[in-house]
């Protein structure tokens, strides 16, 4: 479907030292770019897939849970700009899902929106994290969402999650215009998400696009 842009996602299982497929995801319509961003949790029994370019809904996630009885991954849930928008003021989340990570047992999710705009900033970025409610059967937004802090910010075109005691999030601005990028940290706290580190670019030159890719270990002392 790469003539179009409308994307597509293969799943692979590796049994008995050979890659064998477990499932496709297909794109919808024209330019959606589906798989553009995907994220999986450890034992493969939860599927991420975003839509970035979803026209109808400037961008899109899709979350799938693997079906055994089917041996197929089943859509649990679409968290879309439509279905997110806060009906605040001219408050819109756009090109939702550029940077999605999922935690290990796949009950957190982290969304990154770098080209979202509010009245205060134009494309500072956004970040909004969830967390499956077994109850409600989906995943629910957990504090408040986390804004970049100036224009061109760019917050959430990378993320990562840490799922320890408090919840932990990392995420990235690469195009800040006062530092050529940084790399902040926040936890939750149990009501909304607290800052607790930053990283900012040493050279400070605002083409470096510090923090355009991160990544965190599994034990949360390591960040790249």
């Amino acid at each position: 479907h790469t003539s179009n842009a409308t994307g597509l996602v293969y799943i692979y299982e590796y049994k008995n030292a050979v890659w064998h497929e477990r499932d496709d995801v297909n794109g919808r319509t024209q330019n959606d770019r589906t798989g553009q961003r995907v994220a999986i949790n450890r034992d493969g029994s939860v599927l991420a897939v975003a839509e970035p370019n979803r026209t109808e809904s400037h961008g899109s996630v899709r979350l799938f849970v693997f079906d055994a009885g089917s041996n197929s991954y089943k859509l649990i849930q679409e968290i879309s700009a439509v279905t997110e928008r806060d009906n605040i003021g001219d408050e819109a989340v756009i090109s939702i899902g550029t940077s999605l990570a999922v935690s290990e047992s796949g009950q957190s999710l982290v969304i990154g929106s770098p080209f979202y705009s509010n009245s205060k900033f134009s494309n500072q970025g956004q970040v909004r994290i969830y967390e499956y409610a077994s109850g409600r059967h989906e995943w629910v937004r957990i504090g408040d969402p986390i804004d970049g802090g100036a224009n061109d910010d760019w917050l959430g075109w990378s993320v990562a999650i840490l799922e320890a005691s408090p919840l932990t999030v990392v995420t990235s601005a690469p195009h800040s215009l006062a530092t050529g990028g940084y790399v902040t940290s926040y936890q939750y706290d149990g009501v909304d998400w607290q800052r607790n580190g930053t990283i900012a670019n040493k050279n400070g030159t605002t083409d470096d696009y510090f923090g355009s890719f991160l990544s965190l270990t599994h034990t949360g002392t390591v960040l790249r």
